[in-house]
């Protein structure tokens, strides 16, 4: 399966993509805003590949890689299980990663757009939240750009940082 907009390619994560979660989980700046905040080392990026690859196989969803038509990388998008936020639960949650050389450009809203059409379109669900941290207001943007709704702030269960909640429907995001 592959989704496809004007300038991007998503497609599922695959046991290929070992390189992807390197460059992704163990980049300072990508993962300042991210649960600890802390860049995860080589050796567990194959388990964070491996919960990935899971996903797609357990709910049917997970997180797609996003490359510029051309095949150049740009970041991730896509769905998960927010086990570590039981106000976000039963989920699942949307979320994204562009890698720096490509922010700014509108690929966040471009492809969680894709992804989350998508997700409705096959009947995955019939809620999505989003969650993202108050020092990334950007991520926010994005979640007011998709048309989702803000629910609440809250703070981060584990890391004790406040957090917001946005949410969207499908009805919602069909009469969008």
């Amino acid at each position: 399966m592959e989704l496809r907009t004007s300038r991007l390619a998503l497609r599922p994560v695959s046991s290929a993509d070992y390189g992807v979660m390197v460059r992704i989980n163990t980049d300072p700046e990508l993962m300042r805003h991210i649960h600890t905040g802390i860049p995860h080392r080589h050796e567990e990026c194959s388990a964070d590949l491996e919960r990935a690859i899971t996903a797609w196989d357990q709910d049917g969803f997970g997180p797609f890689v996003a490359e510029l038509l051309d095949g150049t990388f740009i970041g991730t998008v896509g769905f998960g299980r927010p086990a570590w936020c039981a106000e976000a639960m039963p989920g699942p949650d949307v979320g994204w990663t562009v890698v720096q050389a490509h922010q700014h450009r509108g690929y966040a809203t471009e492809a969680a757009t894709a992804s989350i059409e998508w997700f409705f379109g096959a009947g995955l669900g019939t809620t999505l939240v989003g969650i993202h941290n108050t020092d990334n207001p950007a991520s926010g943007a994005v979640m007011q750009r998709l048309g989702m709704r803000w629910v609440r702030q809250t703070v981060h269960p584990q890391c004790q940082y406040p957090i917001e909640l946005w949410e969207t429907t499908a009805a919602e995001w069909r009469a969008r």
